[in-house]
């Protein structure tokens, strides 16, 4: 998962967020997040489309309380049926990975299957 995907999906749980980021072994990471804005208006990709580590995104997406939805084949980020399944975020993104959690949140869905 890339840093702005994190970004996004967890954009309404910035403290689960901030709470992994300040852990000394992820210091690099937090120091991105604190200068955003500059990373932006700079259009600085290198770090904006960084791939994260998988332990820090693991971490980060096992303390989120957000819920995705899966009907036939299609991952959303709202329940569409009562035949949904539901899932954590990280249970989709160990299924799915980054790119389907970032469609479903950015989008509203992502075929996923």
């Amino acid at each position: 998962m890339k840093f702005y995907q994190l970004l996004g999906v967890m954009g309404g749980e910035s403290a689960v967020l901030e709470s992994s980021l300040i852990k000394p072994e992820w210091d690099r990471y937090y120091e991105w997040y604190l200068n955003l804005k500059e990373l932006v208006n700079t259009r600085d990709r290198a770090k904006l489309y960084a791939v994260m580590p998988n332990d820090l995104v693991r971490e980060v997406l096992a303390g989120s309380t957000q819920k995705l939805f899966l009907h036939e084949g299609w991952l959303r980020s709202y329940q569409f049926s009562d035949e949904d399944i539901e899932m954590s975020v990280l249970a989709a993104f160990d299924k799915f990975g980054g790119d389907a959690l970032d469609d479903a949140f950015e989008k509203g869905s992502s075929k996923v299957c």
